[in-house]
């Protein structure tokens, strides 16, 4: 059996991001079908979103980072230190940051300094300010030696540990990660994991990660959402090991493991 999970590391940030009756095509074919959903950031822990290959979890997730909108229904984004919801779109384009599977995220030539300078000149970042933050988040995770390193000469692993300092020094509140583990064996999974969860932990950001690994995330999420074919199946908020998740899943997709 294979899982797809997308999570949400929270930390204590009074948001609260809420989808309603999203629905997106591409094209004709239709991804996702009036989905209802509110994704709290008071909430200690991890919240999953779960589902087969297929399910509309990535689709979902570029939404999320404001790289494309719903064609019906509404994202919003509600902040407890004012009265009203607001457009979901113009926050996640200032405070998002995507990095799709693979290793397509950082420019192959550059430096980790260097994709920092240019994607933080892009955003229109205050420069020095985010160099400050790149060499103080290196410090805190042991990972200097990446700052002067150019992008493809790393290895899988520290691309991805790259990414997300990036991500960290240009000052995103929300991190979307699609897939960090594929190509990494059990161990660079572990170390990676270990990686966001300082992180999340550390630097008030919410982590978003697609895994089609159950035994990465299983014993960390405190809260499910189910999808299947673009729907929203069911609502979980309780933490789940492994076996348990395998079973709910196999029950409610009707798949074996």
């Amino acid at each position: 059996m294979q899982l797809t999970v997308v999570c949400l590391v929270r930390r204590n940030i009074k948001l609260k991001i809420i989808g309603q009756e999203i629905t997106k095509y591409y094209g004709k074919n239709q991804v996702l079908y009036h989905c209802n959903f509110e994704i709290t950031s008071n909430q200690p822990g991890v919240t999953g979103l779960i589902g087969p290959n297929g399910a509309g979890k990535s689709t979902l997730m570029r939404m999320l980072g404001g790289i494309t909108e719903p064609n019906a229904g509404k994202l919003l984004i509600e902040n407890k230190s004012i009265s009203n919801a607001y457009d979901y779109s113009a926050w996640a384009q200032r405070n998002s940051y995507y990095v799709p599977t693979g290793e397509r995220g950082l420019r192959n030539k550059l430096s980790t300094k260097d994709n920092l300078k240019y994607f933080a000149a892009l955003r229109g970042k205050f420069v020095p300010k985010c160099l400050k933050l790149l060499y103080d988040t290196a410090i805190d995770f042991d990972a200097e030696y990446l700052i002067d390193k150019e992008f493809d000469q790393m290895s899988t692993g520290q691309k991805k540990k790259s990414e997300l300092m990036v991500a960290v020094a240009i000052g995103a509140r929300l991190l979307l990660l699609d897939e960090p583990s594929n190509g990494l064996d059990i161990d660079s999974q572990a170390n990676l994991m270990q990686f966001i969860q300082n992180i999340s932990n550390g630097n008030n950001k919410k982590v978003i990660v697609s895994s089609h690994d159950p035994s990465l995330l299983a014993n960390v999420v405190s809260q499910y959402i189910f999808i299947a074919d673009g729907h929203i199946l069911k609502t979980l908020n309780k933490s789940l090991d492994e076996l348990e998740l395998r079973q709910i899943y196999q029950h409610l997709y009707n798949r074996g493991a």
